[in-house]
């Protein structure tokens, strides 16, 4: 659970009748919390039944926005001095490396990024040609070390591999093995391939395309070893998109996403839940999230090792996207909940004034429960991080929260009288 600070108001309204008194207000009130210099008084009465008096202003631009969206756009790097027909994107395992291939040079462009997973730190470093295996490279892959490449092609409807001598170092020895090829008039597999992932030890493989509009589930009997590879299961996703380019997971593979044209520029990634991690036959559509604004032909989409942020590839923009997730793996719409409010009145009263009203209020009405306490001292915290104050309170109801309150005294004429300095307001929230 968070929560905000108490919030001191920038403004104050009152409500007054035809026999209440006139209250002296002070648009910055005294605040103790932030150490103000100011004392003078929100209000002060010398009354038998004071006015009802609404604070309003809080600050809530602290508490977390919601727009209902968790994935935000960062800013975009562009490769087409590289490559015009950007196709697949892979990173290394912190980021500080980035490959780009792509059916204009047919190879794979390498790039280094000063800062992991910043792709405004990226620099171009050199390139692979893979052309003597595939002149359509749609996709690329790596074993966990980097040790191992691997090029899905188009033209071969094949995943070739390729051994690396150092790993993710392309100016290293780079060695082509084999080819293992992902079409069959039978199984359901692919024949026209675009995206390429594997499982973490790559005893699964997983191919999709933009042809049969699903992902196709291999086995591997030797992890990362296509030329042992054997056809499992396939999972459509026609439902949700007509035109499908790559397939990544996340970590432990109970979540799946698939990135998909849909026709008319209308670029999207799809979310999945899987209940068996890495089998496509247990996977659900959950939701989507549209790059369409960034990249009208997205051809492929990565992730950061702590799922923290999402890239999105293709050849409207030859940019590489990048997005920030604030929970991993998951660009679900975000709902900030209310949990709890509190409201602190720092006051002066004499012994004959009591509360009478100490209520939240929305446009001039109040709203929910009453927590006026006739024992309350002159600095008293009421409600607490779980209380709603009876009222039904959702994030979009902050920017106009006020607070309501109402002093009492008895019936005898006297002349006690109350100020009060400060109003302010706590929201507690997940």
């Amino acid at each position: 659970m968070a929560y905000t600070n108490f919030l001191k108001p920038n403004s104050v309204t009152q409500n007054t009748g035809a026999t209440e008194i006139t209250w002296d207000l002070d648009p910055s009130p005294y605040n103790t919390d932030t150490g103000s210099g100011s004392q003078s008084a929100l209000s002060s009465f010398e009354s038998k039944s004071t006015g009802l008096l609404i604070y309003s202003g809080w600050n809530t631009t602290v508490v977390p926005p919601n727009n209902n969206e968790d994935a935000t756009f960062v800013d975009a790097f562009s490769v087409n001095s590289q490559e015009t027909l950007a196709q697949g994107l892979a990173f290394n395992n912190d980021g500080t490396k980035m490959f780009v291939t792509g059916v204009t040079g047919d190879d794979v462009n390498e790039y280094a990024l000063t800062t992991g997973f910043d792709v405004s730190t990226a620099t171009w470093t050199n390139l692979f040609s893979v052309s003597a295996q595939d002149a359509k490279p749609k996709a690329i892959a790596f074993n966990t070390d980097g040790t191992k490449m691997f090029i899905l092609g188009e033209s071969g409807d094949d995943v070739n591999e390729y051994t690396v001598s150092t790993g993710f170092d392309l100016t290293s020895t780079v060695t082509f093995i084999d080819s293992f090829g992902v079409t069959s008039t039978d199984d359901g597999a692919e024949d026209k391939p675009t995206g390429l992932t594997f499982n973490n030890d790559g005893t699964k493989m997983f191919v999709c395309g933009w042809r049969r509009d699903d992902v196709a589930e291999f086995t591997l009997t030797t992890g990362f070893d296509v030329s042992t590879a054997s056809f499992v299961d396939s999972f459509s996703v026609s439902a949700q998109d007509g035109d499908t380019r790559d397939v990544k997971f996340n970590t432990d593979g109970t979540v799946m996403f698939v990135v998909g044209r849909a026709g008319g520029g209308q670029s999207s990634v799809y979310r999945y839940t899987l209940t068996t991690g890495f089998d496509v036959s247990t996977a659900t559509f959950e939701d989507s999230y549209s790059v369409k604004d960034q990249e009208t032909s997205a051809n492929s989409v990565e992730f950061s090792t702590d799922g923290m942020k999402m890239f999105v590839m293709g050849p409207s923009s030859d940019a590489v996207n990048e997005y920030t997730l604030h929970v991993a793996f998951d660009f679900s719409p975000l709902t900030t909940i209310i949990n709890g409010i509190e409201v602190k009145v720092f006051s002066n009263k004499d012994a004959r004034i009591k509360d009478s009203i100490i209520q939240l209020a929305q446009s001039g009405s109040v709203i929910g429960s009453n927590k006026a306490n006739a024992d309350a001292g002159e600095i008293y915290t009421y409600g607490n991080s779980t209380n709603l104050w009876g009222a039904t309170l959702t994030y979009s109801n902050l920017s106009t929260l006020q607070v309501a309150l109402k002093y009492k005294s008895g019936s005898i004429p006297h002349m006690d009288t109350s100020h009060v300095y400060s109003v302010q307001l706590k929201v507690h929230y997940t």
